[in-house]
């Protein structure tokens, strides 16, 4: 389901590009946050982008300054560019 979602969207609708509103709220150690992603799951997020094969730009927009907030920004970017 979620990737007919994910690669389905985009692509119905014929995008030139794509902006990504990169939330780490989503982080388990989030204050405000009910998700439980792992560092390792923003890699994974950053792998299915890139799959996309569009220009993407990445906006830091949401996500509390938790210790690994650097690291799961460092996740995403890496997981974009190691497909």
């Amino acid at each position: 389901m979620w990737n007919n979602l994910f690669f389905g969207v985009p692509l119905s609708f014929k995008a030139e590009a794509l902006v990504v509103a990169t939330g780490f709220d989503t982080f388990k150690s989030d204050p405000l946050g009910c998700f439980a992603l792992e560092s390792n799951s923003y890699y994974k997020i950053g792998r299915m982008i890139r799959c996309l094969n569009l220009p993407t730009l990445f906006v830091q927009e949401g996500g509390y300054f938790v210790e690994a907030l650097r690291e799961n920004a460092r996740q995403l970017v890496k997981g974009f560019e190691n497909v």
